[in-house]
């Protein structure tokens, strides 16, 4: 199936991922809920013709399990009315879990982006949501590593040619922000988050709503998550965001009351990543659910991406 790009925006086509275009966002024809890209940029009229806006930095924005494009629109439509040129994209269900879809799309995502880049020179930070945009993020590092033969950890190179990218694209990356993340992914938390994602509901209800669903998810994902390949890839995922990621700023939002993401996981990364050296910045909410604080705390929300960019930016 080929991808009708909007020219303007991506400005050469690429026919491999098999979306469509419509008002100059990328939606997919085969499955909405699972895969979409979209280029949003702003209107020639307004402010994106400021000098102001030409130092702001391209917000590549990576979306969470079973988004809806409606609320996933929510914030790329925030970053530009904060003055930003946008890139979403919307990871597959199964790049998240089957190493050889993870590894192609994060060469379809690492290609488009690129071309993206060429057309909007303003340096990249990223945003993003969930274990899933987390998990995805991570396939890209690893991808990126692996092009450039960068070991993954002391002891190990991995090679690849899913892609040929070189390592100093990640040196201009200004900031990364992370949504709702990031855990280790065990049988309960994939189960929760699984079956939330495919009944469109909440995850802090999907436990007493659906415990017959839960239960059986549970038992499919013991032993997938103990699949050698499908284990290996989620230690190497972790490996890349403890040696490939860039050093630059770092900004947690999260919850207490996550049901996914217990704090006590995303703390203890900020620990690891302050141990690289990374300028760590947090916020933690008392009552707001996974994925859902900018929907219940919009100002706040806001005012931590703005007081955030202005420190990557000085």
């Amino acid at each position: 199936m080929q991808r009708h790009v909007n020219h303007q925006v991506f400005g050469k086509r690429n026919p491999e991922s098999g979306t469509g275009t419509v008002c100059g966002q990328l939606t997919s024809d085969v499955d909405k809920q699972s895969t979409w890209l979209r280029a949003l940029h702003q209107d020639s009229q307004a402010t994106n013709k400021s000098s102001d806006s030409l130092q702001k930095p391209l917000v590549i924005l990576i979306g969470w399990l079973g988004a809806k494009e409606r609320h996933f629109n929510k914030y790329a439509e925030l970053w530009q009315r904060m003055g930003h040129k946008t890139f979403g994209y919307q990871p597959p269900t199964n790049s998240i879990v089957l190493p050889p879809i993870g590894s192609a799309k994060a060469a379809e995502f690492i290609r488009d982006v690129q071309s993206f880049q060429n057309l909007h020179l303003n340096q990249p930070q990223a945003n993003v949501c969930s274990n899933a945009g987390f998990l995805f993020f991570g396939t890209v590092l690893r991808a990126i590593a692996a092009a450039d033969a960068l070991p993954l950890s002391p002891s190990q190179q991995l090679t690849s040619n899913a892609c040929s990218l070189q390592h100093n694209m990640l040196q201009p990356v200004k900031g990364l922000i992370l949504d709702s993340a990031p855990c280790r992914l065990t049988p309960s938390i994939s189960a929760r988050g699984f079956t939330a994602a495919v009944l469109s509901k909440p995850a802090k209800s999907i436990q007493m709503q659906h415990p017959h669903l839960v239960s059986a998810a549970r038992l499919l994902f013991t032993p997938v998550l103990k699949f050698p390949p499908i284990a290996n890839r989620q230690d190497q995922i972790w490996q890349a965001w403890s040696n490939t990621a860039p050093l630059c700023p770092q900004l947690y939002l999260y919850s207490s009351a996550d049901a996914l993401i217990p704090p006590s996981a995303v703390q203890q990364f900020q620990e690891l990543q302050k141990q690289r050296g990374v300028q760590v910045h947090s916020k933690m909410w008392i009552d707001s659910a996974h994925c859902e604080h900018y929907r219940i705390y919009p100002d706040e929300y806001v005012s931590q991406l703005e007081r955030f960019v202005e420190t990557c930016c000085r």
